[in-house]
């Protein structure tokens, strides 16, 4: 038997600074599960400015401590044996962005372009064969992940909201055993 108790809560609010905005969220989410006895809690944060020259754009950062339970299949050996004493794989997230929001084809489009660092830790390494992914829980690994993003979204079809990404991203990993 396997049971989870998850739960969250949000703060959101807006500022006005003169003739800017700056809006603020901010949160955790909370997660126990009975097989591994791990209580984790994961906080995050994020703030947005829109500046007094351009209401068009806004810059954002976020950060957060973000804790990711094992799934069932991630306790589970190549062999078969089952390994409860798994813990939750951590990450920190660091993101700077900017959003512009402009008009083409008379209709409304945003342009996002985010650089982020994401700090791995306790990871559940993994070996693949053919198409069969068998994980290796009595290891850990550390690692990370940077990149830079590039999203538009808008309407490229009339009344069809749509987006076209490109992304730049670069991860390492370092098993520890």
């Amino acid at each position: 038997n396997s049971t989870r108790f998850t739960g969250y809560f949000t703060y959101i609010t807006a500022r006005s600074l003169g003739l800017s905005e700056l809006y603020i969220n901010a949160g955790a989410r909370i997660h126990y599960w009975n097989v591994n006895k791990q209580l984790v809690i994961s906080p995050r944060a994020g703030i947005t400015l829109e500046p007094p020259w351009d209401r068009r754009i806004s810059f954002h950062a976020s950060l957060g401590w973000y804790n990711q339970p094992p799934f069932f299949k991630e306790l589970l050996d190549p062999e078969g044996n089952m390994y409860t004493n798994v813990r939750a794989q951590k990450s920190i997230h660091y993101v700077l962005g900017s959003t512009y929001g402009f008009s083409l084809w008379k209709r409304p489009f945003k342009l996002t372009a985010e650089l982020y660092y994401k700090q791995l830790d306790n990871l559940v390494p993994y070996v693949i064969d053919d198409v069969d992914i068998q994980y290796l829980p009595r290891y850990t690994a550390r690692g990370y992940a940077t990149g830079i993003e590039f999203k538009l979204n808008g309407e490229f079809v009339k009344d069809a909201e749509s987006w076209a990404t490109l992304s730049f991203m670069q991860t390492r990993e370092d098993r520890y055993y």
